[in-house]
């Protein structure tokens, strides 16, 4: 685990196709992270409150150091090709620090930041550069769980749809796949594809169907 966190400030995509588990890994990822010793502020915009419930118990989130909240009535972000909303990434910010956290997730990009064009680098340059600002400011890692594009048949190193930009300015980019490995239903490969730390290269398996548990892919 130590070699997949960084230790400074990053924007990391977390990106893995549609049902895949990336939001049960994250999820893992988090109490991980927590285990530790260190704060998570955990955003989670999508899942439901009975199942965001379950899940959180299926994993064992009794950790006061992970700090999980659905945003119900609000977004920190403002999307269709706005700016960021200055306001609110300051209350994000002040957030962060009152916590003290060291991990931020914002899951799913799409809700707290939605853009009329995914596609457009213009935009994406500007999601990403306010997106590192966020990161340094509260002195965070940024965790991104974003889908795969429709098209996997490629050798592309980033999995993420959408604009080239957007996972060409991700500091640290991870692809969640199922590995179907026989006798190992559960199992998830996370590969950093892309990292301007040290852990360029660097896999592990993890098991979701019992929380996450790390095995370092040899």
């Amino acid at each position: 685990m130590q070699g997949l966190i960084p230790a400074v400030p990053f924007v990391i995509g977390f990106v893995g196709m549609t049902g895949v588990g990336k939001t049960t890994t994250v999820y893992g990822l988090n109490k991980l992270v927590s285990q530790m010793g260190y704060n998570t502020l955990h955003l989670d915009a999508e899942t439901e409150a009975v199942q965001r419930k379950r899940t959180f118990e299926m994993i064992g989130g009794a950790n006061a150091n992970w700090h999980l909240a659905r945003m119900e009535s609000r977004q920190f972000m403002v999307g269709f090709d706005r700016q960021l909303n200055v306001d609110s990434a300051n209350e994000l910010v002040n957030a962060c620090k009152q916590l003290n956290a060291r991990m931020l997730t914002l899951d799913p990009l799409n809700l707290f930041w939605p853009v009329s064009n995914e596609d457009d680098n213009a935009t994406a340059d500007v999601q990403m550069d306010h997106l590192r600002r966020l990161a340094l400011r509260a002195g965070v890692i940024i965790l991104l769980p974003l889908n795969t594009g429709k098209n996997q048949e490629h050798e592309s190193v980033y999995l993420s749809r959408g604009a080239s930009a957007r996972a060409d300015r991700f500091q640290m980019a991870v692809n969640v796949t199922d590995p179907k490995l026989p006798m190992a239903v559960g199992i998830r490969r996370l590969d950093i594809a892309k990292s301007r730390w040290s852990n360029q290269g660097k896999a592990v398996h993890v098991n979701i169907s019992m929380g996450v548990e790390l095995q370092v892919v040899k």
